[in-house]
């Protein structure tokens, strides 16, 4: 339980076995703090984004490779916006670790999100109870 409410509180996902386990917060969503080329970034996972986005200065403080052209256009919940296309040396959520991971990267929103591009990576993934599984 200690381990469960701390990690919810900060968003540190929890290693179990070859599982990686991240808590439904109180607002009934699951976020989680990831390294993003070795920088803490908290992502909200969500399996309705195509692609894992990140804001301008997430991009910077984790020296992600960006696109000098914003020519992608994107559907999200508040309308559609335009992003930039970048990569990411390295995406690690717990004991899960992708390289050369392509992202959105959205000029002033400051949501980060983990789509569908990482979770389908994945051999497993779903939701138990109140928790998110991620197993590699």
């Amino acid at each position: 339980m200690a381990q469960r409410l701390k990690a919810e509180a900060i968003g540190t996902p929890v290693e179990q076995g070859s599982e990686t386990r991240i808590p439904m917060a109180i607002d009934g969503h699951f976020w989680v703090t990831a390294k993003l080329n070795g920088e803490d970034v908290k992502f909200l996972v969500d399996s309705g984004a195509t692609m894992t986005t990140i804001d301008r200065a997430t991009a910077k403080k984790a020296g992600v490779e960006v696109s000098p052209r914003r020519d992608q256009f994107v559907r999200t919940g508040n309308g559609i916006i335009r992003v930039s296309t970048g990569r990411a040396d390295e995406l690690r959520v717990g004991g899960i670790r992708r390289q050369d991971v392509g992202l959105q990267v959205a000029d002033n929103d400051d949501l980060n999100v983990l789509g569908m591009n990482f979770l389908s990576s994945l051999s497993r993934w779903g939701v138990e109870g109140r928790w998110l599984v991620l197993v590699s």
